[in-house]
């Protein structure tokens, strides 16, 4: 709401830290944000109301609306940014690559993690929601569309982004690789301060930017949701009513420790944990998995039955050797670099994660309901 009015004034970065996220300090109390507070209990409660409904009528019927919406707000806004003062030395500043970042193992990670949300990739949503496919499906067509997709839409967003940051680097005469951040920094601090240099135009800009944003959260909740609340179900016997609510409200429950004045700082940790070192590994182990034990010969003929592309001898290659090999590798010099840079309180969070990952699915695996 604070976007209609431009609430964050002149000093985005003391609204952030009061009204939105709060900081990395660990000195000072940990309290809660209540804005933020009241929002997460908001849209969990909308989030309960669609989740009740079938994956059709529910979850698919709200992707088929807010996709579309999200993509025209997106092109609206970056096309815009596409004729400001100032946009083609940050779209030059994206397109001028920095070497020797590619011997920076954390430059890998960050890639790794990016393609991993982005395409779910190892994740249990590709599961649940490829059984909803009929029989006939073109499998890799369609994987190499979502993938196409994906890539040109990212390099689209980059575009609009730095055209904007070059935009706001002319205006304030502040050099664009300063400007460069990511995360909730980006956008809940710079590109505020973006909106205020541009006047009227960023009044109008500002909710639909954050508009664009809610509903990319909220798809990408669903799906990382559905698949959670059709095992348990499954697994425990469970209404689709009683499962959503008792899912719903522990997730609630743990959505509202990023509401406190540390919580942009957790998400961050959170984060890039969950997605540079947890589900980097499993995908290495299932490329093992499906590759050494599985037998890919099973899965080939399933995949090029229906499909104009094929898959083979070299992509078997891929699964069984370059894939692990490079993931694994990775992570490895991933896990020493965290330990080497990381705070008390950063591996504290890291460890407690684990334990509760492993935990669960332990637990999960374990606990037999007998119908």
């Amino acid at each position: 709401m604070s976007s209609f009015t431009s609430a964050w004034g002149s000093d985005t970065t003391s609204f952030f830290v009061n009204n939105v996220g709060g900081s990395s300090n660990l000195t000072s109390s940990v309290s809660i944000i209540i804005p933020t507070f009241i929002s997460v209990i908001l849209l969990w409660a909308v989030f309960w109301f669609v989740s009740n409904h079938e994956v059709n009528s529910g979850i698919g019927m709200i992707s088929k609306v807010l996709m579309p919406l999200l993509f025209i707000l997106i092109i609206i806004i970056f096309l815009y940014s596409f004729s400001l003062p100032g946009s083609f030395s940050g779209i030059s500043t994206l397109f001028t690559p920095n070497w020797n970042a590619l011997y920076d193992i954390r430059v890998w990670l960050a890639a790794f993690a990016q393609i991993i949300f982005t395409l779910s990739i190892g994740q249990a949503m590709v599961y649940t929601y490829a059984s909803y496919l009929s029989e006939n499906t073109k499998l890799i067509d369609h994987v190499l569309i979502v993938v196409a997709s994906n890539s040109f839409y990212e390099i689209f967003v980059a575009l609009g982004v730095f055209s904007i940051l070059g935009y706001m680097s002319l205006m304030s005469s502040v050099p664009l690789n300063e400007l460069i951040t990511s995360g909730p920094s980006l956008i809940f601090v710079v590109f505020p301060q973006i909106f205020n240099v541009m006047g009227p135009v960023g009044i109008v800009l500002a909710p639909l930017l954050f508009l664009s944003i809610l509903f990319a959260g909220f798809t990408s909740s669903f799906a990382l949701f559905e698949p959670l609340l059709s095992s348990i179900i499954s697994k425990f016997n469970l209404s689709r009513k009683k499962g959503v609510t008792i899912l719903a409200c522990v997730a609630c429950i743990f959505s509202l420790l990023f509401a406190t004045s540390i919580g942009s700082y957790l998400l961050e940790l959170v984060d890039s944990f969950l997605n540079e070192f947890a589900i980097l590994i499993l995908i290495g182990v299932q490329s093992i998995i499906f590759g050494w034990f599985y037998g890919l010969d099973k899965v080939i003929p399933v995949l090029n039955e229906y499909s104009t592309f094929k898959v083979g001898k070299k992509w078997k290659f891929a699964i069984k050797y370059v894939l692990p090999i490079i993931i694994i590798v990775i992570w490895i010099y991933g896990i020493i670099n965290l330990f080497s840079d990381a705070t008390l309180f950063e591996l504290i969070v890291d460890l407690i994660i684990t334990f509760v990952v492993l935990g669960l699915s332990v637990f999960f695996t374990k606990v037999n309901i007998h119908q």
